[in-house]
């Protein structure tokens, strides 16, 4: 019971983080198909990229160990998912690098809030009179 409840708290995080930045670029841009095309354009581009040069660029890995992508596999990782069913994964490989799962969560909390939090402050001084 224990790991299903960590596994659903983990999914839940890892889920919430995700709509969080796309609620955020929804804001910015003002609408939702931009929002989709710069969310997948980040994910899988940007943070893909980064996390692949990680290895090869000493200073991309310390960076890549705070993206969204890193932290989230990383969570899964802690709840006990090997790291070695995460790498052939099509489109959604993950090679690392890994971080702790208590960094993972400060990180993805963080982001989280942040997310919300400059939504917040985007809509109340842009929209709301």
């Amino acid at each position: 019971m224990w790991e299903l409840v960590q596994a659903v708290a983990a999914g839940w995080l890892v889920l919430a983080t995700w709509a969080a930045l796309g609620v955020l670029l929804a804001v910015l841009s003002r609408g939702t198909a931009l929002a989709i095309g710069l969310g997948i354009l980040y994910t899988f581009v940007i943070e893909g990229i980064f996390s692949a040069l990680a290895g090869e660029v000493s200073w991309l890995g310390s960076l890549v160990e705070y993206f969204l992508r890193a932290n989230a596999y990383s969570l899964v990782t802690a709840i006990g998912v090997p790291a070695e069913a995460l790498t052939d994964n099509g489109p959604g490989s993950f090679f690392g690098p890994f971080v702790d799962g208590g960094q993972a969560i400060l990180v993805l909390g963080a982001y989280l809030v942040g997310f919300l939090l400059l939504s917040a402050i985007v809509v109340r001084r842009r929209d709301v009179q």
